[in-house]
């Protein structure tokens, strides 16, 4: 049989994905090779708590050498488990890479890396063997519309209303005394102070999912790149938590977590959250490491208050969950991203410039507008490159004329006397006499906060 690291130099004698999943093919039998692919990529199965940055090189094989087989079984169950840690799992590796072959040794230090350096990815492994690689789990927020709020959400139980944290995804895995903080695609990331708050907790077998944002960086950009540097600031570094999931479910399949729901033994969100606000909310001792800004709400229009709160406080909005929401790989119709709308027709004042040095030099930046009673103004952009070539060539006869908004809430200024549309979207050009009031447009809004 062909040693792993011969698979491996052969998957590298060209570059193409098509012909290394045909060399792949070639080997569908071999299960020491997807033991490998499996325990170096699969990071929801496997991790190992050291990777080959810190291991000491001990001296070169003397006598027989182990098989690849045995110290993949060291692997599995001294670190994997977290039966060995800290220095001890240091040496152990180093004595487990003193007793294999040269070839073999690569191929555990590879594993320890997380990269066969095959260049090739989970994707194409799982093509030529099916549902080898388990992906992280990331559950996604379907957008909260009237029809499925209603059919979803249950306000006479327990509503999470929560903050839209604005900065980069990160889960940390909690297990057997150790700390694993991966980012979104499951690449671990190193951050001394946050661990250390993480493991002052003394909580084991669970996974903490949260983001990552820089204290007092209001510009995400900016701040989810000094985050994702080689040298992040760790002292800014916030650590927002949300959720915490329980090992056994998190490493669940698809269809171990659509059988477990159906047989009703998943966690719900209500027992979760609870333990989460146990263990974070009076801890006076965390700096770094906080709770979601979370309020219950008891109503629809409860909701959409928390939400307009935070936007109008600068913030991108919220999270509704339900008490029964239940940590899956993909759209969880539980938890829903508010979006509050409602349509108002205004008319079109004028043209603001686009920026210098911009793609919107050559057009324009945005289009006032104003209600026929006066008492709401402002600027709406939202146009796609289309609309910017055309409206452009024809300012003077779209001045005057009446067009639709869409917006999210309505504020005035301390220093206003008209009030403003917040976040206002284009939606199209209109052909009527005259636009909506004032009291026109609270009323739309008022009807957009209920469910009826």
């Amino acid at each position: 049989m062909e040693n792993i690291k011969s698979i491996i130099d052969e998957l590298n004698q060209e570059n193409g994905s098509n012909f290394k999943m045909a060399v792949l093919k070639k080997y569908n039998d071999n299960e020491l090779l997807k033991r490998v692919l499996k325990m170096t990529y699969d990071k929801v199965s496997f991790t190992y708590g050291v990777t080959m940055k810190n291991v000491t090189i001990s001296d070169e094989l003397e006598g027989n050498p182990q098989p690849l087989e045995w110290a993949l079984d060291m692997l599995e169950s001294r670190l994997a488990t977290r039966e060995t840690t800290g220095n001890d799992a240091l040496d152990l590796v180093s004595l487990m890479l003193s007793e294999l072959t040269e070839d073999d040794a690569f191929i555990v230090e590879k594993i320890l890396d997380r990269d066969l350096r095959i260049n090739l990815g989970r994707t194409n492994i799982n093509k030529v063997f099916k549902n080898l690689i388990v992906k992280p789990p990331y559950t996604r927020c379907e957008i909260g519309t009237k029809k499925n709020i209603s059919k979803n959400i249950d306000f006479t139980k327990k509503v999470y209303s929560q903050k839209k944290e604005d900065g980069t995804f990160r889960r940390a895995l909690l297990d057997a005394g150790t700390v694993e903080i991966t980012s979104r695609p499951g690449i671990e990331t190193k951050f001394p102070l946050i661990e250390a708050e993480l493991l002052s907790l003394n909580v084991d077998g669970y996974v903490f999912i949260g983001e990552m944002t820089l204290r007092g960086e209001k510009d995400r950009t900016k701040g989810n790149g000094l985050i994702n540097s080689d040298t992040p600031p760790h002292e800014d570094i916030l650590y927002t938590i949300w959720d915490m999931v329980p090992v056994q479910e998190y490493r669940m399949t698809k269809d171990e977590i659509k059988a477990a729901e159906k047989a009703g033994t998943l966690s719900h969100y209500e027992d979760r959250y609870d333990m989460l606000c146990e263990l974070l909310e009076n801890n006076t001792s965390l700096k770094n490491v906080k709770l979601i800004d979370t309020v219950i709400v008891t109503s629809l229009r409860e909701a959409y208050e928390h939400f307009q709160a935070l936007t109008k406080d600068g913030f991108e909005g919220t999270i509704i969950k339900a008490h029964d929401m239940t940590h899956k790989d993909g759209t969880s119709r539980k938890q829903l991203k508010i979006k509050l709308q409602f349509e108002i027709d205004v008319r079109i004042t004028g043209f603001i410039e686009g920026k210098k040095g911009t793609k919107r030099e050559a057009t324009f930046g945005s289009i006032t507008y104003e209600t026929d009673d006066g008492k709401i103004k402002g600027s709406v952009s939202g146009f796609n490159d289309k609309q910017l070539e055309d409206f452009n060539l024809r300012r003077n006869e779209l001045i005057g004329q009446i067009m639709e908004v869409e917006a999210n809430d309505l504020s005035k200024g301390r220093n206003n006397e008209h009030y403003a549309l917040s976040h206002p979207r284009f939606i199209t050009l209109r052909t009527k006499n005259s636009t909506d009031t004032l009291e026109r447009a609270l009323k739309s809004l008022e009807n957009a906060k209920s469910l009826s």
